[in-house]
C-alpha cells in the first residue's frame, strides 16, 4: 500500500472539505485577533479622549464601572503642566475632582496625615477627612492620584470610586 492510495474521510468529509473547514477556522481566529487589536488601539474610555493622555509620560487612571451615583463631567478634562484633571459628579451635584501627575521620587507620604489608609487596586491610598471636604491621595509606582470631594459625599462612596480606578492604556 502506498500513501497515494490512502484517502482520509471523516463521516463523509473528504480531505478537501476538511482543509477548507480548517482554513476557515484559522481565518476566523485571525480576524478576531485583528479586531481585538484594532479596537484596543483605537478606542478610548467613555469621555476621556485618547489624545489627552496619549503624550503623557506617566500612567493615567480612570474609573472603570464607577459606583452608583457618580457621573462623568465630559467638559472637565484638562491637561496642563504635566497634570491631567477631570471631574465626576456625585448624585448629580457634588463635584469630585481627580488629578493625576507623575510621582515625585522625593514625595514624603508621612506629611499626608490621613484619617485612615486604604488599599485601592492601583496603589496605596491615604484618606483624609477635613470635615468640609475629603481628600484621597493614591501613590502608585509612577503616578500620584489626588481625589477631592466636598462634604456630603460619604467616605465609603469615595473609597469605592477610588477602587474603581484602573490604568488607561
Amino acid at each position: 500500500m502506498h500513501m497515494a492510495d490512502v484517502t482520509i474521510t471523516i463521516r463523509g468529509l473528504s480531505w478537501r472539505w476538511l482543509a477548507l473547514i480548517i482554513s476557515g477556522g484559522v481565518l476566523a481566529v485571525a480576524l478576531a485577533v485583528g479586531a481585538i487589536i484594532y479596537i484596543r488601539a483605537n478606542t478610548t474610555l467613555v469621555g476621556l479622549p485618547h489624545e489627552v493622555y496619549d503624550s503623557l509620560n506617566f500612567p493615567v487612571y480612570f474609573p472603570h464601572h464607577p459606583p452608583a451615583g457618580f457621573s462623568f463631567d465630559t467638559k472637565s478634562v484638562s491637561t496642563k503642566a504635566n497634570v491631567l484633571t477631570y471631574a465626576y459628579h456625585y448624585q448629580g451635584q457634588k463635584p469630585v475632582f481627580v488629578s493625576i501627575q507623575p510621582l515625585d521620587p522625593q514625595l514624603d507620604v508621612t506629611t499626608f496625615r490621613p484619617t485612615r489608609e486604604i488599599t485601592p487596586r492601583i496603589g496605596h491610598g491615604y484618606l483624609a477627612d477635613f470635615g468640609s471636604r475629603t481628600t484621597v491621595a493614591v501613590v502608585t509606582a509612577k503616578s500620584l492620584v489626588l481625589i477631592n470631594s466636598p462634604d456630603g459625599v460619604p467616605d465609603g462612596a469615595i473609597e469605592q470610586f477610588t477602587d474603581s480606578l484602573q490604568p488607561v492604556y
